[in-house]
């Protein structure tokens, strides 16, 4: 968590940012800080003193849905480099984390350049979309044309796999509005490929009546009996 909030201390440019998380046992998680009476959830900021995290008394950990939005947020792909006894383990939290990789670490750790070169090679391979928080009543569906004419929906429709630099694919997304917001206002969201700092914006106009409402005939003499507001062809 530090190491992606605490991006001035790291020391982070804007390029591809790998995060190479290194251990021989398993990790912590949101509850875990019960056990040392710590209950307060960890707030996602950075504090980091001297290159150390002074706050391990007094917040929880992370859970793991938080470091995702935080790694997504700054953009960092993420390399677990673990030992083969704690490989099936970091393999299923890696299933909960966007552009990660595991690798097995050998005995004496001497394969952790090769290590990070096949997980970065499989990271590059993959292009996912996310989007933001949509606003109430919105959703979005999305549509991949991946390598080889390999057509993708629903949630496959986000991501295209095995693709090499110069490769080109494209997907088409749907926004659909079920109903117009409580104050009609605009809504923006944004989508954009994990791992990479680039965005789409998009700005939502809410179309909440037709302009033929404007010229309602109160009392109409065409409704029944004069009961009722003439507009766009109809008695309302």
């Amino acid at each position: 968590m530090q190491v992606a909030v605490c991006g001035d201390q790291i020391g982070w440019r804007n390029v591809t940012r790998l995060l190479v998380f290194s251990t021989d046992a398993g990790f912590h998680f949101a509850g875990d800080g019960k056990l040392g009476g710590i209950v307060l959830p960890n707030d996602g900021k950075c504090h980091l003193e001297n290159n150390m995290y002074t706050m391990s008394h007094y917040y929880d950990y992370p859970s793991i849905a938080h470091l995702v939005q935080k790694l997504s947020d700054n953009n960092i792909q993420t390399i677990f480099a673990v030992t083969g006894e704690f490989q099936p383990v970091y393999q299923e939290l890696k299933n909960l984390i966007p552009k990660s990789a595991v690798g097995i670490l050998s005995d004496n750790s001497s394969n952790v350049i090769n290590l990070i070169i096949d997980a970065y090679n499989s990271l590059s391979s993959e292009v996912i979309l996310e989007n933001s928080k949509l606003p109430e009543g919105v959703s979005i569906a999305y549509t991949a044309r991946c390598k080889n004419g390999v057509v993708s929906e629903g949630e496959n429709g986000r991501k295209c796999s095995n693709i090499s630099i110069g490769d080109e694919v494209t997907f088409s997304i749907s926004v659909t509005s079920k109903g117009c917001p409580k104050k009609g206002k605009p809504e923006t969201i944004k989508i954009k490929p994990l791992g990479f700092t680039e965005e789409v914006e998009i700005t939502l106009h809410f179309i909440c009546e037709c302009e033929c409402h404007k010229d309602g005939i109160k009392n109409s003499q065409l409704c029944h009996f004069g009961n009722g507001t003439y507009e766009c062809g109809a008695c309302k």
